[in-house]
């Protein structure tokens, strides 16, 4: 770790040089479900990418299809059904990254299958990412309770530090 200074001002007015630790992020896993929230949430992993010159991973999770089991309705191939929902995943991640204009380095596409914050946590163990940057929609109440909150699971079982965006929150990041 190195220390860089840089000017602080105390309470008498003058300057004094502060120690700031300089950090060093190599990846960052930016999960996306395609919504403007994760939209903001990937401006900000570009930023952080492109002051620390970090990779991108940009990671998308195909949760498992479930068929409700009542009565004689025929049951379709939900294993045909799953691999193409995979397939189309990886076609819709490929375009989106493009059509969002994904910037700040070198740029990598997952398409996992799984339940969402389980595959974040072991998506960011395997690739050794530094940083996950990923929105929350902030749902609470009976929403939160149903739904349950990707984000605060990713939050309390990640491995590495976890940056949460919110969609309708102030802007730090300054647009070119």
């Amino acid at each position: 770790m190195t220390l860089n200074s840089i000017p602080t001002r105390t309470a008498g007015g003058e300057n004094a040089p502060v120690a700031v630790a300089a950090f060093r992020l190599k990846k960052i896993l930016a999960p996306t479900d395609f919504s403007e929230a994760s939209v903001k949430a990937l401006r900000y992993a570009g930023a952080f990418a492109r002051q620390s010159g970090a990779k991108i991973l940009l990671l998308h999770v195909v949760e498992p299809v479930y068929y409700p089991m009542y009565g004689t309705e025929i049951i379709p191939d939900l294993g045909a059904v799953q691999v193409e929902l995979l397939k189309a995943s990886r076609t819709h991640l490929e375009e989106f990254s493009r059509a969002k204009g994904v910037d700040g380095g070198p740029l990598e596409l997952i398409v996992s299958e799984g339940v969402a914050w389980a595959e974040i946590i072991i998506a960011a163990k395997q690739q050794e990412a530094d940083l996950i940057i990923l929105s929350t929609h902030g749902h609470t109440g009976l929403r939160h309770a149903l739904l349950g909150s990707t984000a605060e699971r990713v939050v309390r079982h990640a491995g590495c530090p976890v940056l949460t965006v919110r969609e309708q929150e102030r802007e730090f990041i300054i647009q070119d």
